[in-house]
């Protein structure tokens, strides 16, 4: 239960990360759909503890959507997070700094540029180009970077597909990521123990 809830009212999305790095702070994090302000969606997040090992308030609202819109993913790495607003009829990312209430834009995000209309996001690791990874997935394009160079996942080289078939959701660690698309589960990136090797399913309907 930890620290306190950050008074969620109406909470969805629940996910977990870090402020600072993994001998630090845990948190918890999760959508508010009743914001602050009238017609918006919060993030906020929670902990063990009343504060970071460096002091810093770690519990409570991170992110706030604009007004009529709805967060449908929200992922938390080490010290950021992201998630999808959705708006109208088109999905966009955004991206902000725990403990800090502002936008941030993680120079891996920066260099993925435009994935029309994304359905899924993944993030690992921290704040730092190298070691900040951001991938974004649409229905029928995956687009990963670390903010080093496209197409590679902390400091990793992942040949990704240029096409994907009805993709729906993925996954990622910090050498290779899964998608769920019409064909099954498919595995891109490091395989030298055989982690990016699937088997045959009939009908996934998550990852993680």
């Amino acid at each position: 239960w930890g620290y306190h809830k950050a008074n969620l009212q109406t909470p969805k999305l629940l996910t977990n990360g870090y402020y600072k790095n993994r001998t630090q702070t845990l948190q918890c994090c999760a959508v508010d759909t009743t914001g602050h302000e009238t017609n918006t969606q919060d993030v906020k997040c929670f902990s063990g503890a009343s504060a970071s090992t460096d002091g810093v308030n770690v519990n409570g609202r991170v992110f706030t959507s604009s007004v009529g819109a709805e967060i449908i993913d929200l992922e938390m790495a080490t010290n950021f997070g992201c998630v999808i607003v959705q708006s109208g009829s088109e999905n966009e990312v955004k991206c902000f700094q725990q403990s800090l209430l502002h936008e941030y834009v993680p120079s891996a995000l920066e260099q993925i540029g435009d994935v029309s209309d994304p359905l899924d996001l993944a993030t690992w690791g921290g704040t730092t180009a190298g070691n900040s990874s951001v991938c974004l997935l649409s229905s029928s394009k995956i687009s990963c970077s670390d903010g080093s160079s496209l197409g590679v996942i902390t400091n990793y080289e992942v040949d990704l597909p240029e096409q994907l078939y009805n993709a729906q959701k993925m996954s990622m660690s910090n050498s290779h990521v899964c998608v769920i698309e019409q064909r099954g589960v498919l595995c891109f990136g490091r395989n030298d123990t055989g982690q990016s090797n699937t088997v045959g399913l009939l009908n996934p309907r998550d990852i993680y």
